[in-house]
């Protein structure tokens, strides 16, 4: 009766251990979620009570309308968990509002004590590094489709053009032949005069 008591002792314990560890990986996608919706949604109160020295800034650079948040899985090692990040966002330009572009990082978290609390300073850090590379990206790519825009509108008026081109030349040959019965006719009705002989005076 003994044995499985604590077989049964055993099994609760490494069910319990797996849950906890669940339970924690959970809440720390569950602090980065909240963090990143609370900035998005310009709650910075929200965003600084899920960090450690409550010093996050709203991010400012060009200031970006930060759209969604999407979480990847989670990697911890020794009390530190990375977070797989990917943000969406527009760029204030007129051009490029309308325009969706995207930056990849990792958000990552501290364990303080039973808690699990955003670093800040490195994750703001990843952020600004990402974002550079987001808005070059989305910037390159906008520009690439203008120029295809460009190359089909050029295209579309070269082919008008040609049309044109071809129009005027049709027109000028009609031209050509409508002028050259005419002349033909009058050249079949002029007299024909004969031809001199030789050593005679015209």
């Amino acid at each position: 009766m003994k044995v499985w008591s604590k077989q049964w002792v055993m099994v609760a314990l490494l069910l319990l251990s797996g849950t906890l560890l669940f339970a924690e990986t959970e809440k720390v996608e569950d602090i980065t979620q909240r963090f990143w919706d609370a900035l998005i949604k310009n709650d910075l109160r929200t965003a600084k009570a899920l960090t450690i020295r409550s010093k996050v800034e709203m991010p400012s650079l060009l200031k970006v309308r930060l759209k969604e948040v999407e979480l990847k899985d989670v990697r911890m090692i020794n009390g530190r968990a990375f977070v797989p990040t990917k943000l969406l966002f527009t760029l204030p330009m007129d051009a490029m509002k309308d325009e969706e572009c995207q930056m990849e990082f990792d958000t990552e978290l501290l364990q303080v004590g039973e808690k699990w609390l955003i670093d800040e300073i490195v994750t703001m850090d990843n952020y600004e590094t990402a974002l550079h590379k987001g808005m070059t990206a989305c910037t390159a790519k906008v520009l690439k489709e203008a120029v295809g825009e460009g190359r089909e509108a050029y295209e579309a008026l070269k082919k008008k053009f040609n049309l044109f081109e071809e129009s005027m030349e049709d027109k000028v040959k009609g031209w050509k032949d409508s002028w050259k019965n005419p002349f033909d006719e009058m050249k079949d009705e002029l007299p024909t005069l004969p031809l001199p002989d030789q050593g005679d005076k015209i």
